[in-house]
């Protein structure tokens, strides 16, 4: 279940990019991340997709941004500006949702992961960050 039938080296997938960036798109990416970025990745987020282990939706952190909004974004910060382990935050809940009534085998159903919120955030910020010089 959930495999592929290909493989992929890792290191040569590293290397595609290799040397591809000019020096201001180097320095755009290793940049310090803002407050303003994190909050940003926050109300980009759809309010009412997966929640998180905590079962709170996304809306709930745009409606209660003025009481939470410093946490998350310190927190979202530490991790993206100094490198701190997320381990602690990135517990994930996978669920299996049904794409028809009466699903027989696992190609009936969708995984959804159901993320932390500041996992999310992180994510969203540094996919953010690299869509910018990234061509579409």
């Amino acid at each position: 279940m959930f495999t592929s039938s290909s493989s992929v080296l890792i290191p040569e997938v590293c290397e595609v990019g290799r040397g591809k960036l000019k020096p201001n798109q180097i320095h755009w990416c290793s940049g310090v991340f803002t407050t303003c970025e994190v909050i940003n990745s926050i109300f980009q987020m759809h309010p009412l997709k997966s929640p998180g282990p905590d079962r709170l939706p996304v809306l709930f952190f745009h409606k209660y941004l003025n009481i939470v909004g410093e946490d998350i974004s310190n927190l979202a910060l530490e991790i993206l500006n100094s490198g701190k382990d997320p381990s602690s935050i990135n517990n994930t809940g996978i669920s299996r949702i049904p794409k028809c009534k009466t699903p027989i085998s696992p190609n009936d159903l969708r995984p959804i992961s159901l993320c932390n919120i500041v996992m999310k955030v992180v994510t969203k910020t540094i996919a953010n960050r690299i869509k910018e010089i990234l061509p579409l």
